[in-house]
């Protein structure tokens, strides 16, 4: 499934997503937030080009960045180490680091790369060692003495007598040289995911007041009131979205009110449009987060902001949030680990921005 052209885009948000034989889903999360321009339809026509892993073909969307300078800031940047004799022995496979976003430190000395490492966020190493003789598994227990959370990829020679001696020391992957290509997206993948998937974004406590949240209020730091009115059974104070925005606000000290219970109306509704007015009345800012079946990619947002003058005589807002829930015909927002992060960090962020 892809994106439309003039949808909006989130950072962790579904950008697309595809169905596999077994019935898994796999989302792959939008880099930056900003307008959909383009869409690569010859995917879905013929998805075989993805086997192909041309850049020029494989691309999904072209989006208009809205503010690329806060999203590079955020992104992981993919720093690797390439110990090497020279360039000309990693001429072969040092182009398919760099097209595939890495940013690529070359050393020629184990004594560089462990001071290289050191610098670097990501301990990560590739390790050429057919360049390196027989050097290569003693190199490794230097780097793994010095910097024990390294992650070693070894490159190799098929058929290598020296794979043995690499596997009995601390590595993380040996790849064989001649199916570098087909193995690297993965090997880049192990070595760039931490162990986000494991998260348990829930608490242990059990409580006998309903955890369903209705309604949460912050003063932000610019002063500003602002209510987040939640329309059906979405967000829990114990767990997934709802507990990582509730603790994300207590952990910055903002004055926080929390209103159990569920909103079974709809924001069109009487009910709704009564709840919404009350708001307006008392605060600069109010967010309305409502699940309905779009068609989208469980996780993709649809944002509307309109403008009022409330009680105070000041400019106000409202934006409204429609999420595209599971396709299990239910409202549960109940996603992976990144998307789960993504929408509280959304929220998040339009609740303490200006």
């Amino acid at each position: 499934m892809l994106p439309k052209v003039n949808d909006i885009t989130y950072p962790g948000l579904p950008l697309a997503g595809t169905l596999l034989d077994d019935k898994s889903r796999i989302m792959i999360p939008s880099p930056l937030s900003g307008k959909i321009i383009d869409v690569n339809y010859e995917l879905v026509a013929n998805p075989s080009i993805i086997k192909e892993n041309s850049f020029d073909e494989c691309w999904i969307a072209r989006i208009n960045p809205a503010d690329l300078e806060k999203d590079l800031q955020a992104t992981q940047m993919h720093n690797v180490t390439l110990l090497c004799k020279s360039l000309d022995e990693v001429k072969g496979y040092l182009p398919r680091l760099t097209d595939l976003g890495c940013i690529v430190n070359c050393v020629e000395t184990v004594h560089k790369a462990v001071s290289t490492l050191i610098k670097e966020k990501n301990k990560v190493i590739f390790i050429d060692a057919a360049s390196l003789s027989d050097n290569g598994p003693e190199y490794v227990k230097i780097i793994n003495q010095e910097i024990p959370e390294a992650k070693v990829v070894i490159i190799g020679k098929p058929d290598s007598e020296l794979e043995e001696t690499f596997r009995k020391n601390k590595i993380l992957y040996y790849c064989v040289s001649s199916l570098f290509d087909k193995e690297i997206t993965d090997i880049l993948y192990s070595v760039f995911t931490s162990k986000q998937e494991d998260e348990v974004f829930e608490s242990c406590q059990i409580s006998i007041i309903p955890q369903s949240i209705r309604r949460v209020h912050i003063t932000n730091k610019h002063g500003k009131k602002v209510t987040l009115l939640v329309f059906g059974d979405l967000l829990y104070n114990n767990k997934d979205i709802g507990y990582i925005l509730i603790n994300k606000l207590i952990e910055k000290s903002f004055p926080i009110e929390v209103a159990r219970g569920i909103n079974h109306s709809h924001p069109d509704d009487s009910t709704g449009r009564q709840i919404i007015a009350n708001g307006k009345e008392k605060n600069d800012l109010i967010i309305t987060l409502l699940a309905k079946d779009n068609n989208k990619i469980p996780g993709q947002i649809h944002k509307e902001v309109e403008i009022y003058t409330n009680s105070f005589g000041s400019d106000a807002r409202i934006i409204n949030f429609v999420i595209q829930p599971n396709n299990d015909k239910t409202e549960r927002l109940i996603f992976n680990n990144m998307t789960t992060k993504a929408v509280a960090e959304l929220l998040f962020n339009e609740m303490t921005s200006k």
